[in-house]
């Protein structure tokens, strides 16, 4: 279920991966001289480790299934800790018939040596897509060094089982 919606979220997680510059989004189209002296680019790649279908009644893609999953975080090739997440699907189009678009609310926490991280957002896809989905959702809160966090996580689909994420903390 999670390949043929074209998400590969699992995760939103999955944070590690190529340092990038990062646009910090305030609410306004420049940020703040504070939020750039308390932001954080975090580049992680993330390999999946174990997933879960559900597929509610009835039978085949409809509201409610959702899926379970957990990866390994990497960066530069190390492991650095590890994600899981909960998605369920909470739209479909059309909402009979075959769908050709859907969306999924996805859930997660990245567990890192200094603190955990929270993650939530809506992923919307077409179905049928055949390149890699690439998508953000938003860093809620955290623990530890990451209890002040807030930003955004970009998660590119590298391939069936491995993501590549850029977190941009403000703390």
């Amino acid at each position: 279920m999670r390949r043929n919606l074209g998400i590969a979220i699992v995760v939103v997680l999955a944070l590690a991966v190529v340092v990038s510059n990062f646009t910090l989004a305030a609410g306004s189209d420049t940020a703040k001289a504070d939020d750039r002296d308390h932001s954080q680019t975090i580049q992680l790649t993330a390999t999946s480790f174990a997933s879960k279908d559900f597929d509610l009644d009835p039978s085949g893609l409809s509201l409610g299934d959702y899926f379970v999953a957990t990866e390994n975080l990497f960066r530069q090739g190390k492991k650095v800790g590890t994600d899981h997440a909960i998605c369920t699907i909470t739209r479909l189009e059309p909402p009979t018939g075959t769908p050709k678009r859907g969306a999924l609310q996805c859930l997660a926490t990245l567990a890192l040596p200094e603190g955990q991280i929270t993650v939530q957002g809506v992923r919307f896809a077409s179905l049928s897509a055949q390149q890699p989905p690439r998508f953000t959702l938003a860093i809620t809160g955290g623990t530890g060094a990451y209890k002040t966090a807030h930003g955004q996580v970009r998660i590119v689909d590298l391939n069936a089982t491995d993501s590549r994420l850029t977190l941009t903390l403000i703390r």
